[in-house]
């Protein structure tokens, strides 16, 4: 019974880390070339 509230509360966290991790993703490749054209 308790499946349907630990569904929602999955759901949120993973579309918390999905915005985090699109975020962050990008930064560190532009940051790993920068590196590599120096």
């Amino acid at each position: 019974m308790f499946s349907e509230s630990l569904w929602m509360i999955l759901s949120r966290m993973i579309e918390v880390w999905l915005c985090v991790l699109s975020s962050v993703v990008p930064e560190k490749k532009a940051s790993e070339l920068s590196n590599v054209r120096r």
